[in-house]
């Protein structure tokens, strides 16, 4: 057995801390390992519309002809406003005419037959026939009347404060009874839809909570709820419509783009700033830090939130985890942070 000499040991003693110390090492920072939680959203866009029930389409009342439009689309209107002027159609005009002259004939008639029947020249048979026919001419009148064909011309006026979503006629247009002429939305009653992935949309529930905010101004955020959620993928947009009642808020307007933040659950795990989570083709990971070395555990991330995430995996809870340098690191290799 060969021996060693004293001096090769005592060179091999003064080596072995400069060997040590030639070794790479990764400047780190860290934080100690802590449970947490955040919440599970979805993040949805979508826009303002009228709430059911709050949007009107004014048509024609009986065929005439459009006169004048006094409002644009968009126009913010009060009750009472004049939105449009309409002229009756001259045939409707003369069916009124003639309902009023039949009206009056009949009652000449009835007068006639009583005066008769008097004298013994008509019977009781000819003074009901006489009577159901001046009944009959008074509902042609009343139903003439109901039309407004007894109007020659009129001002169509705002049955409440609202906003002009669309103009349909335009002055000069003859309509037919029905035909939509414009159409006006509720002040202050609006629902937003949301266009939801539907893989997404499978996890909602009516009920659920949603934050609001507008994507272009600086409107605060709203709170609002989840009324409905359609059980079909909309064949345009390939998305799963949600509709959200608002409350009364002011700044709203019909067509405004909004994001919707929903609320899903809360998950519990270990909470680590998002630049702590790394992922290759294994999978996600994260480094904690125990003997002066970088030690990789394999995670599972739950939810995201601002700079913070919560994930699941096999974490120590007595070592700190890498927040910063981790992107520098491999399994193993020797660490040192600020002031080492």
């Amino acid at each position: 057995m060969k021996r060693i000499s004293l001096p090769l040991l005592l060179c091999l003693a003064l080596l072995a801390p400069l060997a040590r110390a030639a070794e790479p090492s990764v400047l780190i920072e860290t934080q100690p390992a802590q449970q947490g939680s955040l919440p599970v959203t979805v993040t949805a866009y979508g826009s303002v519309a009228p709430a059911r029930g709050a949007l009107t389409t004014l048509s024609a009342p009986r065929a005439g002809l459009v006169q004048s439009v006094d409002v644009v689309a968009g126009q913010i209107v009060r009750k009472g406003q004049i939105l449009y002027r309409y002229a009756t159609d001259p045939a409707t005009r003369a069916a009124w005419l003639q309902a009023r002259s039949a009206l009056d004939y009949a009652r000449q008639d009835v007068v006639r037959t009583r005066r008769m029947q008097t004298e013994g020249l008509a019977t009781q048979t000819q003074v009901a026939t006489a009577l159901k026919a001046e009944q009959d001419a008074q509902a042609a009148l009343a139903a003439q009347r109901a039309l407004g064909a007894n109007q020659a011309s009129e001002a169509l006026r705002a049955p409440y404060d609202g906003v002009v979503t669309q103009l349909v006629a335009t002055p000069g247009d003859r309509l037919q009874p029905g035909a939509p002429i414009l159409s006006l939305a509720r002040t202050g009653r609006y629902a937003v839809h949301l266009g939801i992935e539907p893989e997404d949309a499978l996890q909602l529930r009516p009920g659920m909570a949603v934050t609001l905010r507008s994507v272009f101004g600086d409107m605060p955020p709203i709170q609002a709820r989840i009324a409905s959620i359609q059980g079909l993928v909309d064949p345009q947009t390939r998305l799963v419509n949600a509709t959200v009642d608002l409350p009364a808020a002011p700044g709203l307007l019909p067509g405004m783009r909004v994001s919707g933040r929903i609320v899903l659950r809360d998950e519990r795990g270990w909470q680590v700033p998002r630049q702590a989570v790394l992922q290759d083709g294994a999978g996600r990971y994260l480094f904690q830090v125990r003997g002066g070395r970088a030690h990789r555990v394999a995670v599972q991330e739950l939810a995201q939130g601002g700079a913070q995430a919560i994930v699941r995996g096999a974490l120590d809870p007595g070592l700190p985890v890498v927040v910063l340098g981790n992107y520098e690191l491999k399994d193993g290799m020797a660490v040192r942070e600020h002031g080492q």
